[in-house]
């Protein structure tokens, strides 16, 4: 589970719908996003999420070391940092400067407040709970926990794209554009727009109406002043007529 502060946002200054504190978009001031990606899909050392690297110049190797749960392969870039920040000579992280990163898990992946590999809320060095599912839900092979599929509750995947490779933004996985290889936009964009339209024409029929409301008031109470004014003189009339 995240941990939030007081204002909603987490260590590193996303909100829980993804949105940064500062730029107040889904990216943070260097162009990653809550699961530390670009809008092109790679990290801070130019990995895709299977591995594959940016670049030719940014090559990358398998190395194993151990890991408190069992071996796995972690990769190292062409600087000798692995996908954690950590330098491979030393174990110290490039982010925090010590032997741990900034979720508290050391090189070999255990949790300096818990010495196990999991942290106080159940999530190990990689984000994932002891179901092998992360904070949002998804296990490593980006199924999603309460629909079955790789989908979640608002229709995106691990990676924050939908069936069209539209993120919740409106951008592109291909093109990196808001529109896709055909030149069409995001559908679920374009069905939101219009949703928006219909509540702005909504508004101001309701604007409308209350204005309208407000006149037929005032009439009233109008109405009601002159009645007042007309009984007392409707009075003094009939006693002169008597």
């Amino acid at each position: 589970m995240l941990k939030f502060d007081k204002e909603g946002y987490d260590i590193n200054g996303f909100n829980i719908q993804g949105i940064h504190r500062v730029t107040k978009t889904r990216f943070d001031e260097e162009g990653y996003d809550y699961k530390g990606y670009d809008i092109d899909g790679f990290n801070k050392y130019g990995f895709r999420r299977d591995g594959s690297a940016k670049n030719k110049t940014l090559r990358c190797r398998h190395i194993s070391i151990y890991r408190a749960n069992k071996e796995n392969d972690r990769l190292a870039d062409t600087r000798g940092y692995t996908l954690r920040g950590f330098n491979i000579k030393n174990q110290i992280n490039k982010y925090t400067g010590k032997k741990f990163d900034k979720r508290g898990f050391l090189f070999s992946g255990i949790n300096v407040d818990t010495g196990t590999i999991y942290n106080r809320y159940g999530h190990d060095a990689y984000g994932y709970n002891e179901e092998g599912y992360d904070e949002y839900g998804f296990n490593r092979e980006g199924i999603f926990e309460y629909t079955g599929t790789k989908y979640d509750f608002d229709g995106y995947d691990k990676d924050g794209y939908d069936e069209q490779n539209f993120n919740r933004r409106g951008f592109n996985r291909d093109t990196g554009t808001k529109l896709d290889k055909n030149g069409f936009a995001s559908k679920r964009i374009m069905q939101k727009k219009a949703e928006l339209e219909a509540l702005k024409q909504k508004s101001k029929e309701l604007d409308r109406y209350l204005d309208m409301a407000e006149k037929v008031a005032k009439s009233k109470e109008l109405q009601k002043e002159l009645d007042m004014w007309r009984k007392p003189k409707e009075i003094e009339d009939d006693q002169r007529s008597l």
